[in-house]
């Protein structure tokens, strides 16, 4: 397991605005950016929003777009939707889950070679990709920016590993500075036999996109990418998003129902109580063109619980019984003005 790949890379860097041909670029690498999303300024203020909300007692860094108003307007900004669109090829799309990345200043933590399909309980990971928004400004080599694996999305599903985290043992450390919740990794062994990294015949083994606050990558949940260490003396902090394809395209392969928030319709039908689509529950969305409420800020919070409750239960259990399935699924349901 390893935080870099010793191997030549292609950089790309926050100068370029790569919006056209979206559909294109990543159909044939698997990943797509620099995308201009938001101004410089708008990822500060961002950034501000978001680390008053982590300082606070009990706070979490997911799907905190539920009720921090400028997190919710990047979800649902039309540069941002548009890109997402066109790399799924649809105008149904659904956000199913959010977090907050942050690598703090000169620490050792990276993410090991991985997919995000592997225990997201999503199907078909092709319709479902990453968004990375840039919010710490830059986010560089040196910070610990993104690598992908150009085309390693069209190898479908590998096999992953996981390691048991020791905080006590020091001879542990690159088990223990692996920030994937699981401590999941695709071996070198494996890398290998899919031809990837510094055993690829590629004249570029692997792409590197280094950002600008407000600028983001998309990437498949099939792709292969990593991220090394932040070695600055400022905090790198991202908005990771997960968009899926709606229109019931995407279903769950675990058994409790989660909940996505309805970015784009697209002709999608909700039923009558406008909570439920056939795969998932909806979350309450705050107001884009005006300030929330205090009751919708509370209201974003409750919805924010139990949507995590549920996917931490898929996530960590593997497989869940039907009685617990059922407990999470019958949670108090939200109320609230569409």
């Amino acid at each position: 397991m390893s935080s870099s790949d010793p191997s030549s890379a292609a950089v790309k860097t926050g100068d370029k605005n790569h919006i056209n041909n979206i559909n294109k670029e990543f159909e044939r690498d698997g990943y797509v950016g620099p995308l201009d999303v938001i101004s410089s300024s708008e990822a500060k203020f961002a950034l501000e929003e978001v680390m008053a909300e982590l300082a606070e007692p009990n706070s979490n860094r997911f799907k905190l777009h539920l009720f921090i108003p400028s997190l919710a307007k990047i979800a649902h900004h039309p540069k941002l939707i548009d890109a997402v669109s066109q790399a799924l090829q649809t105008d149904k799309i659904l956000l199913w889950s959010s977090d907050i990345n942050i690598k703090p200043p000169h620490s050792k933590g990276y993410f090991a070679p991985h997919q995000d399909s592997t225990y997201a309980g999503l199907t078909p990971p092709s319709k479902c990709l990453t968004a990375w928004v840039a919010l710490s400004d830059p986010v560089g080599m040196e910070e610990g920016c993104l690598s992908f694996y150009p085309k390693s999305h069209k190898l479908g599903q590998l096999p992953h590993e996981t390691a048991i985290k020791d905080e006590n043992n020091d001879s542990n450390d690159d088990i223990n500075n692996n920030m994937l919740s699981l401590g999941q990794y695709i071996s070198s062994d494996c890398l290998k036999e899919n031809n990837l990294g510094a055993h690829s015949s590629q004249q570029s083994q692997h792409c590197t996109i280094q950002l600008r606050g407000g600028q983001a990558t998309l990437h498949s949940f099939y792709s292969v990418h990593y991220s090394g260490p932040n070695k600055t003396n400022h905090p790198r902090i991202g908005f990771a998003l997960r968009y899926i394809s709606g229109g019931d395209i995407v279903r769950q392969s675990k058994p409790i129902k989660e909940m996505v928030t309805l970015i784009s319709d697209g002709g999608i039908v909700k039923n009558s109580d406008h909570l439920t689509l056939e795969n998932f529950d909806l979350e309450p969305k705050l107001p884009l063109l005006r300030h929330p409420t205090k009751e919708e800020i509370q209201i974003g919070y409750k919805a924010r619980d139990i949507a995590m409750k549920r996917e931490e239960a898929n996530y960590f259990s593997g497989i869940a019984t039907e009685s617990s399935a059922a407990e999470n699924n019958n949670e108090n349901k939200i109320s609230y003005d569409s």
